[in-house]
């Protein structure tokens, strides 16, 4: 278990200023006896939600979603790992386009039904045609033998998803390299009690208000808008937790409701955040490596062919990467929080290239005057996160900016997917991404993307590589893959990397008591954490 001390990490640093500061870790654990205490978690989720009633993790992946319901596979910490759950295990063909997983007899739903195989089919079928999901799914299952027929209405089945008794086979087309990690974070839902709904109203239908589920928990009580509570699942299989019920609040603001013992877990990349819940004693924070990307949306041309003037130009672009110190803005703003990057691919990943765009602010100024920039022009930087630490960061880029002669506005939004990638009045949008894997950021570029195309008009030039590496599952091709991905990353700029952020969980460590040897996996995404011995202390 990693935790973090960051009492010195969060000390207050002006941009001004810009200077470093330091980190240490150790590790502590509560080992006080429970006795008569009350066996009752309580979490959060906000209220500002497009539902207010319990969903499940195809929509928000949630510590409470993964209490409900379970996947065929579990992951480690990595995401990539994978133990049994409801399958005992799998086998894949060699040439990686045939799975065989084998469901474990006796796992019953929450209303006393078995799960079955027919439920494991039904649940991928089905979730290709609802129209609220993770796309990390639809990627994977719309690669099935027969997917696009059923998806399209011509066909009554996914043909590539056979059963013989308790095995699920399932054929791909091509081979699909992260299949077995998708599997892990995938929720079987119940067949039975869900076959006569609509998917396209599945995440706001009433079957939320008592889902029928198969984890250690199933839903008790709920109150719309206000809390909802979880209770043992009496048929559940899984090891029984020491948790006895589960309170789930819907709360406008996060940490208030950490504050007023309304969330004893809670996870955050907010620095702002950070400093708030570090300066109470009872919490403990722990330090979680994550894929969470932050970088600018280049605003290029929407598939209308509507340009934006002011960023066609490669140099332009260029300039405006030499022209930021992100490192300068890591330690003095994002308080040592960020690893800067300059691709999709970290600075440790094997694969990664080693191109650097350094700070050189003369260089960039060349830059501009060589493409005949428009310096009377005013450059608009958009962002959908308000908070103080989110403003500081723009207010940095604006500064640095300012240095080589360029004239900015910050815009302030609330609607960013509307004002990113519809409405489209700005340069340059900050937009974070957490990401489940590599591919996820690089799924970004491709021309049919729903969302980029609107910001780089459905340039192809991504295409076929990014297909190359969703399908390859040799290592070393993939590297070179991601080479070539990189190449082509430094020639176009559509997008601008800055930083990876680190996640952070706290720990109401004065109400709550987790395992010593926890490892925790990015909170956005199912892993195992030992959830059943976990235990409320006070």
């Amino acid at each position: 278990m990693k935790k973090a001390s960051l009492k010195l990490v969060l000390a207050g640093i002006s941009i001004g200023a810009l200077v470093g500061c330091s980190s240490n870790s150790g590790v502590t654990t509560s080992t006080a006896n429970t006795g008569d205490v009350p066996q009752i978690l309580q979490l959060a989720v906000k209220n500002d939600y497009t539902t207010t009633q319990p969903v499940g993790g195809w929509f928000n992946q949630s510590l409470q979603s993964n209490l409900m319901f379970r996947t065929l596979l579990v992951s480690e910490a990595d995401l990539r790992s994978v133990k049994p759950d409801l399958a005992s295990g799998y086998e894949v063909s060699d040439d990686h386009l045939t799975y065989t997983i084998n469901l474990i007899e006796g796992n019953r739903w929450s209303d006393g039904e078995y799960v079955t195989p027919e439920d494991v089919k039904f649940s991928i079928e089905y979730n290709l045609l609802v129209t609220v999901s993770n796309q990390l799914y639809q990627n994977a299952f719309g690669n099935i033998v027969g997917a696009t027929e059923w998806k399209n209405g011509t066909a009554d089945e996914v043909s590539g998803i056979t059963i013989d008794g308790n095995d699920i086979i399932i054929q791909l087309e091509n081979p699909y390299s992260a299949f077995i990690p998708v599997l892990a974070q995938f929720d079987i839902i119940p067949k039975h009690a869900v076959e006569n709904i609509d998917p396209d109203g599945f995440h706001n239908s009433e079957f939320w208000l008592n889902p029928v589920t198969n984890g250690m928990f199933m839903v008790d009580e709920v109150s719309v808008g206000s809390f909802y509570t979880l209770v043992p699942n009496p048929y559940s299989t899984e090891t029984k937790p020491i948790i006895e019920k589960v309170v789930i609040n819907w709360v406008p603001d996060y940490v208030t409701a950490v504050q007023n013992d309304q969330a004893y877990y809670y996870h955050t990349s907010s620095i702002d955040e950070m400093k708030i819940l570090d300066s109470m004693s009872n919490m403990g924070s722990y330090m979680v490596d994550a894929m969470f990307y932050r970088y600018f949306v280049v605003n290029m041309q929407g598939i209308d062919g509507n340009q934006n003037p002011a960023m066609q130009d490669y140099r332009v672009r260029q300039a405006f990467m030499h022209a930021i110190d992100r490192d300068a803005i890591d330690i003095g703003v994002l308080n040592n929080m960020a690893s800067v990057i300059n691709s999709g691919v970290s600075e440790e990943h094997p694969a990664n290239d080693g191109f650097v765009y350094e700070y050189d602010p003369v260089k960039a100024r060349e830059l501009l005057e060589e493409a005949d920039f428009d310096f009377d022009y005013t450059v608009r930087l958009l962002t959908y996160y308000t908070d103080q630490t989110a403003e500081n960061f723009m207010n940095a880029v604006a500064a640095y900016l300012g240095q080589i002669g360029v004239k900015t506005e910050l815009i302030f939004t609330t609607q960013g997917g509307l004002d990113l990638f519809t409405t489209r009045n700005y340069d340059l949008g900050y937009k974070g991404l957490s990401a489940f894997s590599i591919e996820e950021w690089y799924y970004e570029y491709l021309s049919t993307n729903e969302y980029f195309q609107h910001t780089i008009g459905g340039d192809t030039v991504f295409d076929d590589l990014v297909k190359q590496l969703e399908i390859e599952v040799n290592i070393e091709k993939r590297e070179d893959i991601l080479r070539q991905l990189q190449q082509i990353e430094h020639d176009t700029l559509y997008k601008l990397p800055v930083f990876t952020l680190d996640q952070v969980i706290f720990i109401n460590e004065g109400k709550l008591q987790i395992p010593d040897d926890i490892e925790f996996g990015n909170p956005f995404y199912e892993c195992d954490i030992k959830f059943e011995e976990w235990r409320i202390i006070n």
